[in-house]
């Protein structure tokens, strides 16, 4: 039986919030979601995806999707240059055969046991603006505090991106302020001492081991290449357009 896991549903991780569940209607009008409150259309959603296998696959891709966009923290850095393994990395089948060994068998989020070390539950190629990309998802448990200093065992799903035709891969992910190691024990108060995370870099370390590639070493280059990339962005996006110069020319 499918179930929304629990990190997925709650309000206050805003994962899947009323926007993707007002799409996930308005796309699926077969599933027939009444507008009601959040968690009862999460609870029809639900029984939408329990009618057949064709249907769980429409709202685990929804997940999968959902859970990958809005606002999220991203940590990028620049990759050293090896034109022969960024070309590598752009047929799919060279792919798998690096993460075959380190991804789930089930191909989303959902219906997944994780530990505390990262796993990959998805990738997948893609051609756009800014030429090839390989984006992969991945998954760990970790312990979570909330507002009121409560403890909670939740999921924590970071999205990597890797721009093989620019030569940067980044990290995105759901900022939280306090995230701990996850101890496999009975109860959480059972944990002697608690271990922060970073939980971004470590996606990218990960990452970059499995697909056997390099993070720059001169990190003043690096530093320095972004902030020009970062201006040249900023110039197109807020300075004047060339037909107003025209104009005042």
């Amino acid at each position: 039986m499918f179930k929304i896991p629990d990190t997925f549903l709650s309000e206050n991780e805003e994962y899947l919030t009323l926007v993707p569940v007002r799409k996930f209607a308005i796309e699926n009008p077969d599933a027939k979601i009444k507008n009601t409150s959040r968690l009862d259309q999460l609870s029809q959603i639900e029984a939408y995806a329990n009618i057949d296998m064709k249907k769980q696959e429409i709202v685990e891709e929804w997940i999968d999707n959902s859970v990958c966009a809005g606002r999220k923290e991203v940590y990028i850095k620049e990759l050293e240059d090896d034109r022969t393994r960024f070309e590598y990395l752009k047929n799919e089948d060279n792919v798998e055969k690096l993460v075959q060994k380190k991804i789930t068998e089930h191909r989303h989020l959902c219906q997944n046991i994780y530990t505390p070390e990262y796993t990959i539950c998805k990738y997948q190629l893609r051609q756009g603006e800014l030429g090839a990309v390989l984006q992969i998802i991945m998954c760990k448990m970790i312990y979570s505090f909330d507002s009121k200093e409560e403890k909670s065992t939740q999921w924590y799903p970071v999205v990597v991106n890797v721009y093989l035709d620019k030569r940067y891969i980044e990290a995105r992910a759901k900022q939280k302020t306090h995230m701990f190691k996850y101890e496999q024990v009975k109860e959480i108060d059972e944990i002697p001492a608690l271990t922060s995370l970073t939980p971004e870099k470590e996606a990218l370390e990960y990452v970059c081991s499995i697909l056997g590639i390099h993070k720059i070493k001169n990190f003043y280059k690096s530093s320095e290449n972004i902030k020009e990339k970062i201006y040249n962005l900023l110039e197109r996006s807020i300075g004047t357009p060339e037909e107003i110069k025209e104009c005042i020319r």
